[in-house]
C-alpha cells in the first residue's frame, strides 16, 4: 500500500501541509530500517508524512503539525504505559527465566520511559489450578518477580489481572449462568473467603502486600462484558435490579472492597481504574455511576475502521458524554502486520500525534499501549540473541513516551504553555545575527582538537544543578535552554520557533546556579544551533558538538547517548556548514550531559 493513501485515508484534512521533499541515497552508514525510524518522528513541529523506498533513493516528505492551544507541551499526559499481557497472563506453565523478565522491563523502561507497566496474571493461587500447574515458579511468585522487576525501575504496575473461572481459562471451569459464584458486596466481602468474587479479590490484595506500591494502578477484570448479555454466559445475575445494575453496583463494590484491602495493608494505589469495551460505554448501556465512582473514563478500545479520524471522534464522544478523562488502556495496531513499513510508521505516528494533541487539551489522561512483546504485528519489542531491545515501531510509540521524564527534566518541573520569550538581561554585544558557521559564540568555539577539554572544562554539570542537558526552562519570563553548566537565552519569539524549540516541554524555576555565556545567545532563526542539539538535516540525524555536527549512524547510538526522538530539530544552512566527516559512537564522551 502507498504511504500517501494510507496518509490520506487517516488524517484530519486540516492537520498538515506539506513543506518540501527531501531526497537521500540509500548509501549512508546507518541501515535503511534504522534510517527510517529516525526519520518518522515529531521533529517538534515537523513530522514525516510519507515515505518512499526506491532501488537507490529514500524520499520523504517533512510536514508541520498544527500548532496546540494553550495547554501543557510534554510527552502524554500523566499516564504512559506498555501492556505485557503476553508474557504474564499467557505464560503461566511456560514462564521466562528471571533474566529474561527483567531483560524485558529494562528494554521498555531504557527506551520508552513509561510511568507503567501493565501485567495480566491470573489472580487464582496455584493450589487452586485444576490441571498443570503453573510452572516453573508458583503464580504467587511469578507475580511477585514481575512485580519486583517493574518496580525496581521506579515504574508503577497497571493490574489488569483476571479471575480464570470467569473466563474459564487453564482448564478452571467457567463460572457462569447456573454454575456462577456469588458476586459479594461491599458489605460481605471481608468475611467472605474465596465463596465471592468480592471475597476472593479482598482475599489477594491482603495475602500479597509485596505485590504493590503506591504509583500503582488496580484495575483488575477488564471487559467484563463479555458473555454478560445472556444470563447463561454471564458471570453476574441478570434478577433482581437487572444485569445492568447489577454490573454497575459489583465494580462500584469492587472499588470500596480493593480501598479496604489496601487499606489494611498500607499501600494506597489508584483503584476502581477497570476498562471497558468502548461500545458498552459510547452506546449507554453502562450507567455513569461507573465513571462517577472510579473519576475516570477507562476504555479499551481499537475501532472498526482503525482510522485516526475513528479514534479521535470515539475519545473526544465519551469524553463529552461522561464528563470525565478518559485512559485508553488498550491498543495497538494488531492488523497492520502486512503493511510496508514505512506506511506503518506514518500512520502509527498520525495516531500518536492525534493523542499527543487531546492530551494537551485535557481529554485524554493516559494511554496503555497493548503490545510489550516480540512480534510482528502490534509487538515493540525486539530480541536480538537473547537481548531485549525496541523495534521501529517500538520507536515511533517513544516518539509520544520518551521526549522526557519528570526526573531527567528537573528536581520538581512544573511544565508551562510557551511564553514569549523576553530579552535577558543586557551584556556584552555580541555583534548581530548569523546564518553562517561564524554566528555570535560561534566565534569562540574551540577546534576540533580542543572539542573535549573545552567540554570537560565548560560543559559537564555538577550533580547539584537541578536540569539536565537540553531542558527548557521559564525563568521568570525568559526561556532558557540549559547545556551542561550553561544556560543559553533566547532573545525573541521568532527564534524561539524557527529553531524548533516551540513543542519542546519547558520546566518553570530558577537558573541562578547556570552560567549565562557573555558572546552567544540564541536570537534568530538561521543561526547554527546550539552544541548538544540533536539535528536532522538532509535525511540524516546529527549532534551538534563544538566541532561541528557529527553524524549519528543508527537509532541504538542516538538512544544510547541520551537522544531523544521527540526533541530532534530540523537544521540550517548554517548547520549544514558546521558537518563533519565524524559520527558518534556508543557511549560517547564528546556529547554533553
Amino acid at each position: 500500500m502507498h504511504p500517501q493513501t494510507v496518509w490520506r485515508d487517516s488524517a484530519p484534512a486540516s492537520l498538515l501541509k506539506t513543506l518540501h521533499q527531501t531526497h537521500v541515497h540509500s548509501g549512508f552508514a546507518i541501515a535503511v530500517v534504522s534510517l527510517l525510524a529516525l526519520l518518522a518522528f515529531s521533529f517538534n513541529s515537523f513530522f514525516v508524512t510519507e515515505v518512499d523506498i526506491g532501488n537507490d533513493t529514500l524520499t520523504f516528505t517533512v510536514a508541520q503539525k498544527r500548532l496546540h492551544a494553550a495547554g501543557p507541551s510534554h510527552s502524554l499526559a500523566t499516564l504512559r504505559g506498555v501492556d505485557v499481557m503476553k508474557y504474564t497472563k499467557d505464560l503461566m506453565r511456560n514462564q521466562q527465566s528471571d533474566a529474561e523478565i527483567e531483560g524485558i522491563v529494562a528494554a521498555i523502561a531504557d527506551n520508552l520511559h513509561p510511568t507503567h507497566i501493565s501485567i495480566s496474571i491470573p489472580m487464582d493461587a496455584s493450589a487452586d489450578y485444576p490441571g498443570a500447574a503453573p510452572s516453573p515458579r508458583t503464580a504467587e511468585a511469578f507475580t511477585q518477580k514481575w512485580a519486583d522487576a517493574i518496580h525496581a525501575q521506579g515504574i508503577g504496575i497497571i493490574w489488569r489481572g483476571t479471575w480464570s473461572g470467569i473466563e474459564g481459562i487453564y482448564d478452571f471451569p467457567k463460572r457462569d449462568g447456573t454454575d456462577r459464584l456469588p458476586a459479594g458486596s461491599a458489605a460481605t466481602a471481608v468475611t467472605d473467603g474465596n465463596s465471592t468474587w468480592l471475597g476472593k479479590t479482598f482475599n489477594y490484595i491482603a495475602a500479597h502486600p509485596g505485590f504493590f506500591q503506591a504509583n500503582d494502578i488496580w484495575a483488575p477484570m477488564p471487559e467484563r462484558t463479555e458473555g454478560i448479555f445472556q444470563d447463561s454466559s454471564s458471570f453476574l445475575p441478570h434478577d433482581g435490579a437487572g444485569i445492568q445494575a447489577n454490573y454497575a453496583n459489583f465494580f462500584n463494590d469492587m472499588k470500596l472492597v480493593s480501598d479496604s484491602a489496601f487499606n489494611a495493608i498500607g499501600v494506597y494505589p489508584q483503584t476502581g481504574w477497570t476498562a471497558n469495551n468502548y461500545t458498552e460505554v459510547a452506546s449507554g448501556w453502562l450507567p455513569n455511576s461507573i465513571f462517577a465512582t472510579a473519576g475516570i473514563t477507562a476504555i479499551d478500545h481499537y475501532g472498526s475502521s482503525h482510522t485516526v479520524a475513528e479514534m479521535e471522534a470515539d475519545i473526544r464522544a465519551i469524553y463529552a458524554q461522561k464528563g470525565k478523562q478518559v485512559f485508553l488502556q488498550e491498543w495497538g495496531d494488531y492488523w497492520n502486520s502486512g503493511m510496508e513499513l514505512s506506511a506503518r510508521l506514518v500512520y502509527l505516528l498520525d495516531m500518536y500525534s492525534m493523542l499527543q494533541d487531546l492530551s494537551d487539551e485535557g481529554i485524554l489522561a493516559g494511554f496503555n499501549y497493548w503490545g510489550g512483546w516480540v512480534n510482528d504485528m502490534e509487538g515493540i519489542l525486539a530480541n536480538n540473541g537473547g537481548t531485549y531491545g525496541i523495534n521501529e515501531r517500538g520507536a515511533a510509540l517513544a516518539s509520544l513516551f520518551g521526549r522526557y521524564t519528570e526526573e531527567e527534566l528537573s528536581q520538581s518541573p512544573t511544565p508551562t504553555p510557551a511564553p514569549s520569550p523576553t530579552p535577558p538581561p543586557a551584556g556584552p554585544s555580541t555583534g548581530g545575527g548569523g546564518g553562517s558557521k561564524s554566528t555570535p559564540g560561534r566565534a569562540t568555539q574551540p577546534a576540533s582538537g580542543q572539542a573535549a577539554s573545552a567540554a570537560g572544562n565548560d560543559i559537564a554539570p555538577p550533580p547539584t544543578l537541578p536540569y539536565r542537558t537540553g531542558t527548557l526552562v521559564n525563568d521568570s519570563g525568559t526561556i532558557y535552554l540549559i547545556m551542561g553548566r550553561s544556560r543559553i537565552p533566547f532573545t525573541n519569539f521568532d527564534a524561539f520557533v524557527t529553531l524548533g524549540f516551540a513543542k519542546w516541554p519547558i520546566a518553570t524555576g530558577s537558573t541562578a546556579g547556570y552560567q549565562t555565556p557573555s558572546q552567544y545567545k540564541l536570537e534568530n532563526g538561521s543561526q547554527q544551533h546550539p552544541w548538544g542539539t540533536w539535528i536532522i538535516l538532509g535525511g540524516t540525524v546529527y549532534y551538534s558538538d563544538p566541532s561541528g555536527l557529527l553524524g549519528v549512524p543508527s537509532l541504538e547510538i542516538l538512544l544510547n547517548n541520551g537522544g531523544r526522538l521527540g526533541q530532534l530539530v530540523m537544521g540550517n544552512a548554517a548547520d549544514k556548514a558546521a558537518i563533519q566527516p565524524s559520527n558518534l559512537g556508543m557511549n560517547d564522551p564528546r556529547v554533553i550531559k
